[in-house]
């Protein structure tokens, strides 16, 4: 038995040696993991992925992000929202939703994220105390993506 056992653990650990080659290989042609998922994207343009320090792909991105937030500091948090805003809107078509009247009908929202307003910094106040008109008031934004059907 501990032949057995030792060609065993032989092959297993050279079956993780290939495997690594795999992934450095699959890096270096620009194909990447969701850190959530483990699925592999085309991401050599950044449009696949969504990197704040790990790689999240569009479908996990939402379940993500509620799991991630809690832990980050205000200014942090701050910082991964305007990121997640700008990515969502420049590479998924996402549409920033400033006034809860003009959301979507909810079955054709696929992702919806609540980020701090940009206008205002979070505060839903301007300069001189008055109520911040980019996000009414309330110091946040929706950032919704919509089923390829509602586009």
């Amino acid at each position: 038995m501990p032949a057995e056992t030792t060609d065993l653990e032989a092959r297993l650990a050279r079956m993780a040696q290939e495997l690594d080659h795999l992934k450095h290989g699959l890096a270096l042609l620009g194909v990447k993991p969701c850190s959530s998922c483990g699925k592999y994207f085309q991401d050599a343009d950044g449009k696949s992925l969504f990197d704040a320090g790990q790689l999240v792909c569009y479908d996990c991105l939402q379940d993500w992000w509620h799991q991630r937030a809690p832990a980050l500091g205000i200014e942090q948090r701050q910082a991964v929202e305007h990121k997640i805003l700008r990515w969502l809107v420049a590479n998924r078509n996402a549409k920033v939703i400033r006034q809860a009247e003009k959301m979507p009908r909810a079955d054709a929202i696929e992702l919806k994220i609540v980020v701090g307003c940009e206008q205002c910094n979070g505060t839903g106040k301007v300069d001189k105390g008055g109520k911040c008109h980019a996000c009414d008031g309330r110091g946040s934004v929706w950032v919704v993506g919509l089923r390829p059907e509602f586009e």
